[in-house]
């Protein structure tokens, strides 16, 4: 958990007779530091059968990875899975994710269809590894097919439904995401901040076609139906033991203005790279003095990163919390500056943990 590997691996080789539990614990933390491939030298040496949860961190590693020897590893694990771990849902839906990863639908969908048992966990499975594919009109009929009690799961279905509703709007699907929007009023009508989450993501569909009055328009006749407001954007970051929050189009902070001087030299290196600020993200008019740009640079998880580049020294490990999902133009900004500025920009909003390498890739695989 604090990615100190080498203690995590002196310790793991001092110990003897290492158990089930012991592999698992290291497996996991080698997944969760982006180490997945050790995790496959190790299971050689390994001299116990793995039980189900070994196995099910197991598929997490092949899915992670996803080349030739994760696909050969986890293809051989499946086979010779016991008989008995087979009405195991959390570990079938590790096995669906990991074939969903493979891009193997047919084999994921097998396991789906033949398990009696199904619950919530297998479903979100199934449906995220379709959204992932961008087989979003699958999602949306098996996601219209769950006839579990809302009452306790509502929460994992409403995720379900903006996952594919998020699809559907970088996939500019904008029938799809109607249809998704209007189910999930029906499901959930009193679940008001994320129905107007979604109705934002609608919003951002019909921007993406350059529609924005339309976009205005939706999105305000949603709030004013709802009887809710939009939440504020906010971000926290840690300097120096001290947690500090942005909100986003707020220049209240006493370092506001090198602030903003960052966002604009951070602006500059993109640009002069080929970055253009996607306007179809913004769903509200332009106002007078305003420019996209402007707009999308106010975004709160983008002054918490330029305040964390004026810190001195500069930090390699960047970690930033925000409490909505984190919008296409951000999570393409973030990409590109942690490229150019060589370092790790971590980032957890509403939806997932997000990881930015240097090497510009984010951990999500922009699945956002």
């Amino acid at each position: 958990q604090y990615g100190d590997i080498d203690s995590a691996t002196r310790l793991f080789s001092s110990t003897a007779n290492k158990s089930n539990h012991i592999y698992t614990a290291m497996f996991k933390g080698l997944i969760n530091n982006h180490m997945a491939e050790k995790v496959f030298d190790l299971l050689d040496e390994m001299e116990t059968k793995p039980d189900s949860f070994t196995l099910a961190i197991l598929f997490k590693a092949c899915a992670d990875l996803a080349n030739d020897r994760a696909i050969k590893i986890g293809r051989k694990l499946l086979d010779e899975m016991p008989e008995n771990y087979r009405n195991d849902n959390v570990l079938l839906s590790s096995a669906m994710h990991m074939l969903m990863k493979f891009g193997d639908i047919q084999n994921a969908e097998r396991i789906f269809r033949l398990n009696k048992t199904k619950d919530i966990i297998t479903y979100n499975a199934i449906i995220k590894g379709y959204v992932e594919n961008k087989m979003f009109e699958k999602a949306l009929d098996l996601f219209e097919q769950i006839q579990l009690k809302l009452d306790n799961v509502t929460y994992i279905i409403v995720f379900n439904a903006l996952s594919l509703l998020s699809g559907a709007r970088n996939s500019r699907n904008r029938h799809l995401s109607e249809k998704v929007y209007d189910r999930m009023k029906y499901l959930f009508p009193n679940e008001k901040q994320h129905l107007v989450s979604g109705a934002v993501l609608v919003s951002n569909v019909y921007s993406s076609f350059g529609e924005h009055q339309l976009a205005t328009n939706f999105r305000s006749s949603q709030i004013k139906e709802l009887r809710t407001n939009v939440t504020k954007g906010l971000s926290w970051t840690q300097i120096n033991d001290e947690i500090v929050q942005f909100t986003a189009h707020d220049n209240s902070h006493p370092q506001a203005s090198e602030i903003d001087s960052e966002i604009g030299r951070m602006t500059s290196e993109l640009i002069q790279r080929g970055y253009k600020f996607d306007s179809s993200w913004i769903t509200r008019e332009i106002k007078d003095g305003e420019t996209i740009q402007s707009v999308l640079c106010g975004h709160s998880e983008k002054k918490a990163i330029a305040f964390n580049f004026i810190q001195r020294p500069v930090p390699k490990f960047i970690q930033i919390a925000k409490n909505l999902r984190v919008c296409g133009d951000c999570h393409e900004f973030t990409k590109l500056i942690a490229k150019i500025r060589q370092c790790d920009i971590i980032v957890r909003d509403a939806n997932r943990i997000h990881h930015f390498y240097p090497n510009g890739q984010c951990s999500c695989q922009d699945h956002f």
